[in-house]
């Protein structure tokens, strides 16, 4: 894949080729900045409203899609607003009348399995890891999407296991788009119906996540007192 940028943007790039609004999550390693949910959330806008795309894909650059977003959670401030960023961008999600796909061309791992997991398939390279680690806590919906295929563990793309279709890492862009292009299903609309309640769910994520976030500074803070009177 080109390395293609877009002015103003960071993490992500985006194009229209036949129809198709492609956009790449440009992590580095499958490691992104919290960031990249503005920027997602702004090209899907205006891939929303433009007459000319009539589907959209996400995928990965250099054969990553994303396995971890990091954040500042240095105050409970800088970690709400992480928190926001990720009802944006869910919100925005749930309103896009267009069918949306996931070209997993890399590991798709926690966060990164859960964006995949909102989109309306998911077609995987053959070389890609898809799931959610033991420990890992829902944020982005997937405590309700992840029943799609029975909240797998990480493992090797399989079809019916964690997604939808795989297919052969040298060709898989071009067979992707082939896919894509023949799908005359409206797939928005069960999405749409799918997510109806997604902002209770995802307020009911975000409050197991500010108290697992209270307690682990309140561990921190507790250890470093620890430290001190032992000095």
């Amino acid at each position: 894949m080109s390395d293609l940028r877009v002015d103003g943007y960071e993490q992500i790039s985006f194009w229209q080729e036949d129809g198709i609004g492609v956009i790449v999550l440009r992590s580095a390693n499958g490691v992104a900045t919290d960031q990249l949910f503005d920027e997602l959330a702004l090209a899907l806008s205006q891939a929303s409203i433009d007459d000319h795309v009539r589907s959209l894909a996400l995928t990965g650059f250099n054969l990553k899609f994303l396995r971890e977003v990091r954040f500042d959670g240095s105050s409970i401030e800088s970690f709400l607003s992480y928190l926001e960023r990720l009802r944006t961008f869910a919100s925005i999600f749930y309103s896009i009348r267009k069918n949306v796909y996931s070209i997993v061309n890399g590991d798709a791992i926690n966060i990164g399995f859960e964006i995949a997991l909102l989109s309306d398939m998911i077609i995987s390279s053959d070389l890609a890891r898809l799931g959610f680690s033991d420990d890992y806590q829902y944020r982005l919906l997937g405590s309700s999407t992840g029943s799609r295929f029975n909240f797998p563990a990480e493992s090797k793309a399989a079809v019916g296991r964690n997604c939808d279709f795989v297919l052969n890492s040298s060709t898989l862009l071009e067979d992707a788009k082939k896919l894509i292009l023949k799908d005359s299903i409206n797939r928005y609309l069960p999405r749409r119906v799918k997510f109806f309640d997604f902002e209770k769910v995802i307020l009911m994520e975000r409050e197991l996540l500010i108290d697992h976030y209270k307690y682990l500074i309140s561990n921190q803070k507790n250890d470093s007192s620890d430290h001190d009177s032992n000095k």
